[in-house]
Order: C-alpha cells, then structure tokens, then sequence
C-alpha cells in the first residue's frame, strides 16, 4: 500500500471507535503517517475539516445531467421511470430494466415540472448520503410526487425524504 500511495489504518480498535463514535457522534479527523505526527499540526488538520453537518453530499455524488437509459423507439410500450439521483446505485437502474422499464437519471436539482413531466410513469427517489433535513428541494418535489399521484418509491436517503415530505420528522443517529 505505502509502494501504490493508498492509505490505510492498522491496529485500530474498530469495536472501541464504534463504541466511541455511538457516544459522542461525528467527530472530524485525519490519518497520519506513523512517527511522523505533529500533534499541534495533526489537531489543526483535523479542526479545519469541514463538519459533517455543513457538507452538501447529495451535490458532490449527483448526476450533472440527465441520463437515458433504454430507448423509446426499440421499447414504445415500456414505462418510463424517473430516478432522481441522490447517489444512485447502478444495480437499481439494472433492476427497472430487468423489469422492462425505461429510465431516466435526473439530477437531485430536477425540478417538479421535469420529474413529473407527462412521459413519466413512476418516480424513484434513489438512495445516497447525507441528511434529509438538509435538503428542502427534494422534500418539496417529493411533496409535489405525492401530490401528482404518480407512483414513488423512494429508497434509503429517498425514502427519508417521501417520509419528510408526508410530515414525520427524521434525526441522524449517532
């Protein structure tokens, strides 16, 4: 791993720094070369990573545009599925199409006249990271899905949206 530059973490109690993180939540750190620590440098290393609550995950993985996936003219009967994409797995989209379906990847920035546009069949809200109080534009087109009436399925991070959206509220667990 040092030959190839790829850092690793050895000798680390992953039971205690589970049972660790579980306590006190997300805590910002940094890895360091073994022996080669500046305590007062590695401290201001980690304080100058940003906190988890203040980064925008959803953006770093999204689409930056739209994706076909199957094609309108070879399929004319197949439904069209919207998966808006806030960290999509690619064996999801496998799955709609093992299923007959054509798909269309949009970003997590689609607006509801585009989601909901009339070729659309269903609405998959994908899975990713990060948290759903944080992400008022998705719980507001989700809100405009269910308002629709078309179907939505929303998966992991998306169903924690449909839930924002139908009113419950969600807290991050530690």
């Amino acid at each position: 791993l040092r030959d190839a530059g790829i850092p690793a973490i050895a000798g680390v109690d992953t039971r205690a720094l589970a049972r660790h993180l579980r306590a006190h939540g997300c805590l910002r750190g940094i890895l360091t070369a073994p022996g080669q620590t500046d305590r007062v440098a590695a401290v201001a290393a980690a304080r100058a990573v940003p906190r988890w609550e203040d980064q925008d995950f959803v953006a770093q993985v999204s689409a930056a545009a739209a994706v076909e996936v199957g094609d309108a003219a070879v399929e004319p009967d197949a439904p069209l599925v919207a998966i808006v994409d806030f960290g999509l797995k690619a064996n999801i989209v496998r799955s709609l199409r093992r299923r007959g379906a054509r798909v269309r990847i949009l970003p997590s920035t689609a607006a509801a006249a585009t989601v909901l546009g009339p070729e659309i069949d269903g609405v998959v809200l994908s899975p990713g990271p990060g948290d759903p109080a944080r992400l008022a534009g998705p719980v507001g087109l989700a809100r405009d899905v269910i308002a629709d009436g078309r179907p939505l399925l929303g998966i992991c991070l998306g169903h924690q949206i449909v839930a924002r959206a139908a009113g419950a509220q969600t807290r991050r667990l530690r």
